[in-house]
């Protein structure tokens, strides 16, 4: 199944782009991918290796999540 996140009172959506050491790469992918926030982690190649995209309610809920 397939929601729209807007639907569900998420409309902040963001992609963080992320340089992890080549050696952590995947437990951090692996960690992230559990956050509820994560709707989608892995892995790229070029300047940054490793792609996030975040959904949250606002800007406020993006904040928290970015701080703690």
């Amino acid at each position: 199944m397939e929601l729209l996140p807007e639907r569900l009172g998420h409309t902040l959506n963001a992609t963080l782009w992320l340089r992890v050491p080549p050696a952590r790469l995947e437990q951090a992918g692996a960690a992230l991918a559990r956050h509820a926030e994560v709707a989608f982690a892995g892995a790229i190649s070029g300047p940054h290796n490793l792609l996030v995209s975040v959904i949250c309610r606002d800007a406020e809920d993006f904040y928290r999540y970015l701080t703690t």
